[in-house]
């Protein structure tokens, strides 16, 4: 995996012409638009959360530009731990109408990410990485960087 420091609203890549590893770089504007913090046992939360966003790269040749995305996902927040333990999904669909899905883990502001698979361009896509959020303007605002590195099994129709 690929880690390097992201510097806000730069986003490269280059799509592969086969199933050879390519590097990830990205950001995405997000907003929460449902979350629930449920007190459990031993004074630990539960928080349950439900994102919507856009996708960005200064590359717009990149595929997965400007692709709408949402993301499902709890964390476990134990009492002596603020940054608690979480996963969840997403479902990207780019411009286009193609769709790929990811799965998220990690604690409640980074960790790591993988694809799961998608239709279209995204079919046999496989890859992993890691993503950070960044607080933004207002409570329910932030912007999440993306780093990694991809692959699809076949290149992708544009």
């Amino acid at each position: 995996m690929i880690n390097r420091l992201l510097i806000a609203c730069l986003a490269l890549a280059a799509v592969p012409a086969a199933a050879e590893p390519r590097e990830w770089l990205g950001f995405s504007a997000v907003e929460r638009t449902i979350e629930a913090e449920i007190k459990v046992a031993d004074d630990a939360t539960v928080i349950r959360r439900r994102s919507s966003g856009l996708y960005f790269s200064s590359d717009p040749s990149l595929f997965f530009n400007k692709s709408s995305f949402e993301c499902t996902g709890s964390f476990y927040v134990p009492a002596d731990d603020p940054d608690g333990r979480g996963y969840g999904q997403c479902l990207g669909i780019d411009p286009q109408g193609n769709a790929w899905w990811m799965a998220y883990d990690g604690a409640r502001n980074s960790g790591a990410w993988h694809f799961l698979g998608g239709t279209g361009r995204y079919d046999g896509i496989a890859g992993s990485g890691t993503w950070t959020a960044i607080p933004s303007t207002g409570p329910r605002r932030f912007v999440t960087t993306w780093d990694g590195e991809w692959s699809v099994e076949r290149p992708p129709s544009q």
